[in-house]
């Protein structure tokens, strides 16, 4: 009797190879080798438990114990392929992984520094700004040129050539002794209007402040209307104020202020953009918190009055001052 070669001995090897493992075209190369492996595994186990039981099956098992080690060596020898094939996979995944992760630091690196750049540039825009900005506040708030105005100014007092910043007291009898700044606070309503007086000898009472040219000469700043002045004796004139007491019945002054002496550095001016009064002395600002000038006044002036021989004042329209602008706003 014929044995079919499709047949299996006990129903566990088959003869034919092309059913011996499934197609691996379409496996990922990890699958196929374990499908692989699972595959000799199973064969080992089927030639362990088959054992012949006549001379024509010994013979047919013998046949097929050489097809399967045949099957088996093919076996091994596409596991060995695979296992090649997936190592140089590892190896080409690894380096694509490690040029990509290079490249992905240098990308980091070049933002990096365009970064930092960007933040420098920024650094030097906003110094730049800030310088302009304090350029111009300064151009447009103060009056770098200015000086007394001899055609403004009293008999009694003489400016002192060629910078006219110093007004000294030459008269022979004492009283209200004015002089007018050449040049009026600006017209903007933007920055601050600031001017500094230094007393460089003091005989009587000295005031320093705001006028309009419609005060007279021979009376002191800040008693006429829509004038304003800090007096050495601490009084603060010119403002209509809850509380503020009024001289001879109509010129009003607030109490409270620190006098100032000899040598001492006397600071006035105008926030242009709230008309709010400015008094400081020798650098610190004085609390002037609901004084203000008038908005609709004329032309407002710098202004001293000296009331007794032999005084003597200085003043600086900047940009250098004794207080710091920048910093006391």
């Amino acid at each position: 009797m014929s044995i079919s070669t499709t047949k299996s001995i006990n129903g566990d090897i088959t003869a034919d190879q092309e059913h011996l493992w499934p197609t691996f075209a379409n496996l990922d190369p990890s699958e196929e080798l374990r499908l692989l492996r699972d595959r000799i595994a199973q064969l080992e186990r089927q030639q362990m438990i088959n054992s012949p039981i006549s001379s024509s099956s010994f013979d047919l098992m013998a046949q097929n114990g050489n097809d399967a080690a045949g099957t088996l060596k093919e076996i091994r020898d596409k596991i060995g392929e695979i296992e090649n094939l997936v190592e140089r996979l590892q190896q080409g995944q690894l380096r694509r992984e490690k040029e990509q992760l290079n490249a992905l630091q240098e990308k980091v690196v070049k933002m990096e520094k365009y970064q930092k750049q960007q933040q420098l540039n920024i650094v030097d825009l906003q110094k730049t700004v800030a310088a302009m900005l304090n350029d111009t506040i300064n151009a447009n708030s103060l009056t770098l040129q200015n000086r007394w105005d001899y055609t403004v100014c009293h008999e009694d007092l003489t400016l002192i050539e060629p910078d006219r910043l110093i007004a000294q007291f030459t008269g022979q009898k004492w009283g209200h002794c004015s002089v007018f700044a050449a040049q009026p606070i600006p017209k903007g309503k933007f920055g601050i209007f600031y001017y500094e007086t230094t007393i460089l000898r003091k005989e009587g009472l000295v005031f320093i402040g705001l006028a309009t040219k419609r005060m007279r000469l021979d009376v002191w700043v800040g008693l006429e209307e829509g004038t304003y002045a800090y007096a050495s004796y601490g009084l603060v004139f010119g403002h209509e104020v809850e509380g503020c007491g009024h001289f001879a019945g109509r010129c009003p002054y607030i109490e409270g202020m620190a006098e100032f002496e000899v040598r001492d550095v006397v600071g006035c001016g105008v926030n242009l953009a709230t008309r709010q009064i400015i008094y400081t002395l020798n650098g610190q600002r004085l609390e002037t918190t609901g004084l203000f000038v008038d908005d609709s006044a004329a032309d407002l002036f710098p202004c001293v009055t000296l009331l007794m021989p032999g005084a003597k004042i200085e003043a600086n329209f900047g940009p250098n001052f004794n207080f710091k602008i920048d910093e006391g706003f």
